[in-house]
């Protein structure tokens, strides 16, 4: 991408409903959905930092985060953000709630 002097990977792209982000880890490692469309390869808010990635038959949380959210995240007990949630819990970044698109971006710094 060329976005801010370019080099960036995109990690995760969502628009819409269209694409099911509660996946198996084999799914979330590997990769998933178009990559023109919307998809997830494998700081978010301080409350996430350290947190290991969960997805619902991978999950280290006691109440399984994954499974209750609907979705693959860096959960905390305390959701402030999470943009793979699906069907009655809507995706959302702290006080925007529901996240209608989102993009994840990695440069090497």
């Amino acid at each position: 991408m060329t976005t801010d002097g370019g080099g960036w990977t995109v990690i995760h792209k969502s628009y819409g409903e269209n694409v099911n982000f509660h996946r198996k880890w084999v799914e979330c490692e590997n990769g998933f959905g178009d990559i023109n469309g919307q998809f997830r390869f494998e700081n978010q808010l301080r409350f996430h930092n350290g947190k290991k990635f969960t997805t619902f038959d991978n999950d280290p949380c006691s109440k399984n985060c994954a499974l209750l959210n609907r979705g693959s995240w860096w959960y905390y007990t305390y959701n402030s953000c999470d943009l793979t949630s699906s069907g009655k819990v809507k995706p959302i970044w702290g006080h925007i709630n529901p996240v209608v698109k989102s993009v994840m971006m990695l440069r090497k710094s």
